[in-house]
C-alpha cells in the first residue's frame, strides 16, 4: 500500500531531523531523575540493583517504575548517556506514531464514521504524520526524562488498537468467554503499564469510554444496547469526578499545595482555559520562538477579565463542547476529538496544583489535535491532490522541526533561543545565568571565564528584578560574589535572604538552593556569620514548623560545615519529630552516628524507618549498615 511507502520515507525523515538535537545534553530535572541516581548505576547483574532503580524516582504517587525500568535497562545494557536516552526516546516517538496510525485507520472505518479501506489509509497516514513531525512533540522527545510522558502514551495507544480491533468485531458477532476474557486481561495489563509510567495513564479508561459511547454506540452482536451507551458516556465524566473527590478528601493538601505556587485553585481552573488553547495555537500554529521548555511567564487568570482573555478562552471551550454534544449523532468524529483532547488534559490542567504549563503534557492528545484537521479537511480535497496538499501541509513543520533540533543540540544555543522569546521566565533566566556559571568553571580561557561570569550575575540580578524574593538566585549571587568578586559587600545579597526567608511562598524546590548554599558553605566559598544563618532559618521553621527541610539543613550545615556531630544529630532528631513519615531525616540521622562509629545507632535509626515506612530504599540502606 502506498501509505507503508510513506511511513519509511517518515521514520527517515523524523530520524534526519530530529538527528542534530539527539547529541544535546541532559535538561532541567533529567539530570537529578538521571544523572544524579545511584541506582540507574547499579551492578546490572544484581537483582536486587534492578529492585532499587524500579524505586528509585520520587515522581507522582507510584514511582514510575516501568519508565524507570526503561532506564536501568538503557543504561544497564548498553550505557549511560544523553545521546542514548534520547535515541531511545525517539524511537518510542516512531513507535507510537506507527501505532496511532494503525489505530487511526481501524477507527476511522468503524460504522459511525464509514470511511472506506483506502480513506481511512490515507486519513490515517495524515493525522500520523502532523503528530509524528510536528515540532511541539520535540521538548518530549529530547527532554530524556519525559519518557515517563512517551510510555504512558504508547501503552493508551496499543490499548486503544487493542480494543477498536476486537470491538470492531463484536459490532455484529458475539465474543467468546477466553476471546473476552484475553483481550480484558490486555487491556488491564495496558493499563497498569500505562499508570505505572506515568499517573495520566489512568485516563486511558475514560478514553475507552469515549469511543464506546460516540463511535460504537453500545452495539454489540447486532443489537443496540442503550445502557451500554449511557454508562459509558457516565464513565466519560471519572476524570471530573475523581478531581472533585480529590478536592473534597484533601482540601488542606490541595491549599498548602496551591500556597506554594501563590495560585489558588479557583485561579488555576481559569489559567487552565487559557493554556489549552495555548497548546492548541503551538500545534496549528509551529512557531519555534513560541515554544519553550518551560512556560512560566503565562499570565495567572486573577479573574474572569484578568486578564480578559480568560473569559474569552472558558467561552470558547463551552462553546465547543455544547457544538460537540449538538451535533454529536451527524458528526461523532469531531465530538470525539474534542473529548479526547479535553480528556487527556483533565488530570494536569485541572485543580492539582502542578506548574502552568508544560508542552510535555499534551503529547499525547495532540492526536486529537492531529485527527481534527483530517477530518474537516479531507473530504473537500480532491484525491488527486491530497499528496501535494499534506507535503505543502508538512513542509513549515519539517522546517521548524529542524530548526528546533539544532537549538535542543546545544544547551547554550537552546536557553539563549528562549530567553529570547521567553525573558519573562523565571525558570529559563535561571537555568540559564547557571549554565553561563558552570561554563565559567569549564572553559579554559580566562578572559571567556569572565565573560561567563559577568553574564550569570547579571542574568541573576535580573532574575531578582522579575522576583525579589527568589530565593535560588539570591544563594546563586552570593556564590559568584563570594567566589569571584570578595571584594563586594555581601551585606545587600543577606539581608535580601532574610526578607526571602520572612516573606518568600516556599516552595519544594527551594530545597535545592538551601543544599547549594551548604555545598557553598562547605568548600569555603560562601561565608554567612551564624547568627545570621541561624536567623534565617528560624524564620523559615516558624513559617513552616512541618517542614523537616529547615532542619535537616541546619543538621548538615552542623555536621559538615561545623563539624560539631553532637548538634547535627539533635537537629536531625527535630526533622524526624516534624514530619516522622519523611524519610531524609532518618537517612541522615544514620549518617551521622555512622561519622561517629556508632553502626548499633544507625541501624536503630533505620530500624525505626522501616517501622514508618518498609520501601525498598529503607531495605536497602538498612541492609548496607544493619551488623
Amino acid at each position: 500500500m502506498i501509505e507503508h511507502r510513506w511511513l519509511w520515507v517518515a521514520a527517515l525523515l523524523c530520524l534526519l531531523l530530529y538527528l542534530p538535537g539527539l547529541f544535546g545534553p541532559f535538561t532541567f530535572d533529567s539530570v537529578i531523575a538521571l544523572v544524579r541516581n545511584p541506582a540507574l548505576g547499579a551492578d546490572p547483574g544484581s537483582f536486587q540493583a534492578w529492585l532499587v532503580a524500579l524505586d528509585s524516582s520520587s515522581a507522582g504517587p507510584t514511582g514510575r517504575p516501568v519508565s524507570m525500568l526503561s532506564f536501568a535497562l538503557s543504561h544497564g545494557l548498553i550505557g549511560h548517556s544523553a545521546l542514548l536516552e534520547k535515541s531511545v526516546n525517539l524511537v518510542i516517538h516512531m513507535l507510537a506514531a506507527l501505532v496511532l496510525y494503525q489505530w487511526l485507520r481501524l477507527l476511522l472505518r468503524t460504522p459511525a464514521l464509514g470511511w472506506s479501506e483506502e480513506q481511512a489509509g490515507q486519513g490515517a497516514l495524515a493525522a500520523g504524520l502532523l503528530w509524528l513531525l510536528n515540532p511541539m512533540q520535540l521538548s518530549t522527545v529530547l527532554y530524556s526524562v519525559q519518557r515517563m510522558e512517551q510510555l504512558s502514551a504508547l501503552f493508551t495507544l496499543l490499548a486503544l488498537y487493542l480494543y477498536t480491533r476486537h470491538r470492531s468485531r463484536w459490532l455484529e458477532q458475539t465474543a467468546s468467554a477466553v476471546e473476552l476474557s484475553r483481550t480484558l486481561f490486555l487491556l488491564v495489563l495496558l493499563t497498569l503499564a500505562a499508570v505505572l509510567s506515568k499517573e495520566d495513564g489512568i485516563l486511558l479508561l475514560p478514553l475507552l469510554a469515549l469511543m464506546e459511547a460516540l463511535l460504537f454506540r453500545g452495539r454489540y452482536a447486532g443489537r443496540r444496547l442503550p445502557w451500554l451507551q449511557w454508562l459509558a458516556g457516565i464513565a466519560c465524566l471519572a476524570p471530573l469526578v475523581g478531581v472533585a473527590l480529590v478536592a473534597l478528601a484533601e482540601p488542606a493538601w490541595l491549599q498548602q499545595r496551591s500556597s506554594w505556587r501563590g495560585i489558588a485553585s479557583d485561579e488555576r481552573l481559569l489559567t487552565q482555559a487559557r493554556v489549552l488553547w495555548h497548546y492548541v495555537s503551538l500545534f496549528y500554529w509551529p512557531d519555534i520562538g513560541r515554544m519553550s521548555l518551560f512556560h512560566d511567564d503565562i499570565a495567572i487568570s486573577r479573574g474572569w477579565l484578568q486578564p480578559w482573555t480568560t473569559a474569552t478562552a472558558v467561552a470558547g471551550w463551552l462553546t465547543l463542547v455544547a457544538v460537540s454534544l449538538a451535533t454529536v449523532k451527524r458528526q461523532p468524529l469531531f465530538a470525539f476529538c474534542v473529548g479526547f483532547f479535553l480528556i487527556t488534559h483533565a488530570i494536569e490542567s485541572s485543580v492539582i496544583p502542578l506548574d502552568l504549563a508544560y508542552e510535555h503534557r499534551s503529547y499525547l492528545g495532540n492526536a486529537a489535535l492531529a485527527l481534527l484537521p483530517v477530518f474537516l479537511l479531507y473530504p473537500r480535497v480532491p484525491a488527486a491532490s491530497r499528496p501535494v496538499v499534506l507535503a505543502i501541509v508538512l513542509l513549515p513543520l519539517c522546517v521548524a522541526l529542524g530548526l528546533r533540533s539544532v537549538q535542543w543540540g546545544n544547551e547554550l544555543r537552546l536557553y539563549e533561543a528562549q530567553l529570547r522569546h521567553h525573558p519573562q521566565s523565571e525558570h529559563t533566566v535561571y537555568y540559564y545565568a547557571n549554565l553561563r556559571m558552570r561554563l565559567a568553571d569549564e572553559v579554559e580561557d580566562l578572559a571567556a571565564s569572565q565573560q561567563h561570569v559577568l553574564a550569570a550575575r547579571r542574568y541573576f540580578e535580573y532574575l531578582l528584578e522579575l522576583d525579589p524574593h527568589h530565593l535560588p538566585a539570591l544563594v546563586s549571587l552570593l556564590y559568584v560574589d563570594s567566589r569571584w568578586f570578595p571584594a563586594m559587600s555581601r551585606e545587600p545579597t543577606l539581608e535580601a535572604l532574610q526578607r526571602a526567608a520572612e516573606e518568600r511562598v516556599m516552595e519544594p524546590s527551594d530545597g535545592n538552593a538551601l543544599e547549594f548554599l551548604n555545598r557553598c558553605l562547605l568548600a569555603g566559598y560562601c561565608e554567612i556569620p551564624e547568627e545570621r544563618l541561624l536567623a534565617m532559618v528560624s524564620a523559615l521553621r516558624s513559617r513552616y514548623p512541618d517542614n523537616p527541610a529547615y532542619p535537616a539543613f541546619l543538621a548538615r550545615y552542623y555536621g559538615e560545615v561545623r563539624g560539631d556531630l553532637a548538634r547535627a544529630i539533635m537537629l536531625s532528631r527535630e526533622a524526624i519529630d516534624s514530619r516522622p513519615t519523611h524519610p531524609t531525616g532518618y537517612y541522615q540521622l544514620a549518617s551521622w552516628y555512622l561519622a561517629q562509629g556508632h553502626k548499633a545507632g544507625a541501624a536503630a535509626v533505620l530500624g525505626e524507618l522501616l517501622e514508618q515506612d518498609g520501601d525498598l530504599a529503607a531495605l536497602r540502606s538498612a541492609g548496607q549498615v544493619l551488623p
